[in-house]
């Protein structure tokens, strides 16, 4: 990954990024992780964040010299340097950083593939089908369909529309206009492979940030 761009002051991409953004940070020289949210910021004086309720992590912080924060948003990878200001646990454990001096914005590379199993639905001609998700990327996914008269009608490259909400985050609810690229009807269930439409960039982008902010998550 190579950075793409700094925000002097950041303030234009804290301002737009929802409370209960997943978000890492860690301490320089360091390789433990630690796992947090965003809660809010007060431009130019703080960032607040979750406080991770991992033990001593209270002493870790304000001894620490400087803590590096990283999140994936909208299809970017971003990274900033901050200083621990304060921590409570009561009445909600909140961690309070310095608001950076600036904020790093790299391109990531490619799209993940995560292996899945969402319930979805895939629309032809008008015709709604159940079925399961097993994969997805940002350039398409796989779906097991039962074996049934409407499902081992389905042909290669007919247009269709794919509906589906991923459980880790019940607001990422999509529906994807796609192609049917190849259709397996051999076994108990018809599988078939779809490509995604490309005309379809903020659909697409808000895939592409959450598979690679979960890919993420499940590394650590």
């Amino acid at each position: 990954m190579e950075p793409v761009n700094i925000y002097d002051g950041g303030r234009e991409i804290f301002k737009s990024l929802p409370p209960g953004k997943p978000m890492l940070f860690q301490f320089p020289l360091q390789e433990g992780r630690y796992r947090t949210t965003y809660v809010g910021m007060i431009a130019q004086e703080t960032i607040i964040l979750q406080l991770p309720l991992s033990p001593g992590i209270t002493q870790l912080l304000s001894g620490a010299y400087a803590i590096v924060v990283r999140f994936v948003h909208d299809g970017l990878a971003y990274g900033f340097e901050t200083r621990f200001l304060a921590a409570v646990r009561k009445p909600v454990p909140l961690l309070f950083l310095t608001f950076p001096g600036s904020v790093h914005q790299v391109k990531l590379r490619s799209c993940e593939r995560l292996t899945i199993l969402e319930k979805v639905v895939l629309t032809v001609g008008g015709e709604p089908m159940e079925g399961v998700m097993t994969d997805v990327s940002c350039g398409g996914c796989k779906v097991k369909l039962p074996r049934n008269d409407r499902t081992l009608a389905l042909a290669e490259g007919v247009e269709s529309v794919v509906a589906f909400r991923f459980l880790l985050d019940d607001t990422m609810a999509l529906a994807l206009r796609c192609t049917i690229l190849h259709i397996d009807s051999k076994g108990g269930k018809v599988k078939c492979r779809i490509s995604f439409t490309k005309d379809q960039e903020k659909e697409l982008a808000r895939l592409e940030a959450f598979l690679q902010d979960t890919a993420k998550l499940l590394r650590e």
